[in-house]
């Protein structure tokens, strides 16, 4: 009897599993047909905190134009270019369909890697400015919306923590019409507990989902106040093979911890913020 129980744990994991993504999927309307650019400090950031996120939105069947913009290759500058080329790849594993859609700023000076170090609002301002400029030669359109960290950064590192800030002061600068028109969202800080169990806080997860979010709040433009995101054991491998095999060079012991212990892997759960 012991080992038919012991047997049954796998077999009642995978269950719950499978179950709690079509929950997921039956209760969530993702955006579809939009410009949508996930904002981060640092290759890896992509695959560690947003993947669940990027593989929905980044999924053909939904026709948004997704891409990444990161503003720091790393301290090392022996490895920046080898940084950068592994975003690349981690990018196409999980989903976006050019290395076009993959921008990485590489200043140190303004954007120095470091946990303690805030980055200015104004200078990042003034990259996204620029990127999203339509006074090149080569008009850029967008976004629709806009994905980065908190205020908590997950960790509390300064350089996730600078993008939002960033990025509101850039909106802030725009007319309202414009302001409007782009959808902010920051990735949920959890505690600490809930950390570092894994798969044990989709249902947490689901269920403040359900208290906080409004049905309701959609805007004009079709986005919604928050969204819920819980991957598939497909997309979790692929989350996973986006560290292991595409961000090679960022693989010490610690990270096996985390692609395995980390609920940012398989959940995530966004919030609009409103500026």
């Amino acid at each position: 009897m012991g080992l038919i129980s012991l047997a049954a744990i796998p077999f009642g994991i995978c269950l719950g599993w499978v179950a709690l993504y079509q929950i997921v999927k039956s209760i969530s309307s993702y955006p579809s047909n939009k410009h949508i650019c996930l904002l981060i400090a640092h290759p890896d950031d992509e695959a560690m905190f947003f993947s669940p996120t990027v593989i929905r939105l980044a999924d053909p069947t939904l026709y948004n134009t997704f891409e990444i913009l990161c503003l720091c290759p790393g301290q090392e500058p022996a490895l920046r270019s080898t940084r950068t080329s592994e975003l690349i790849h981690s990018a196409s594993n999980l989903g976006l369909d050019s290395p076009k859609r993959v921008t990485v700023i590489d200043d140190e000076d303004s954007f120095p890697d470091s946990m303690t170090i805030f980055w200015s609002a104004e200078k990042i301002a003034k990259v996204l400015s620029s990127h999203f400029s339509t006074e090149t030669a080569a008009p850029r359109s967008g976004p629709d919306m806009l994905i980065t960290f908190d205020n908590h950064g997950i960790s509390s590192h300064a350089n996730h923590i600078s993008l939002l800030h960033g990025a509101t002061f850039w909106l802030k600068q725009m007319s309202a019409q414009s302001r409007n028109a782009i959808a902010l969202y920051s990735l949920t800080t959890t505690n600490i507990v809930r950390k570092y169990i894994s798969l044990l806080d989709a249902p947490l997860s689901l269920l403040l989902y359900l208290t906080r979010h409004n049905s309701a709040s959609a805007t004009a433009t079709g986005f919604a106040d928050r969204y819920i995101f819980f991957s598939a054991f497909s997309s979790y491998r692929r989350a996973q093979r986006s560290m292991t095999a595409c961000h090679k060079s960022q693989m010490l012991w610690f990270r096996y911890g985390w692609i395995v212990l980390s609920r940012y892997v398989s959940t995530n759960d966004l919030q609009r913020i409103n500026v």
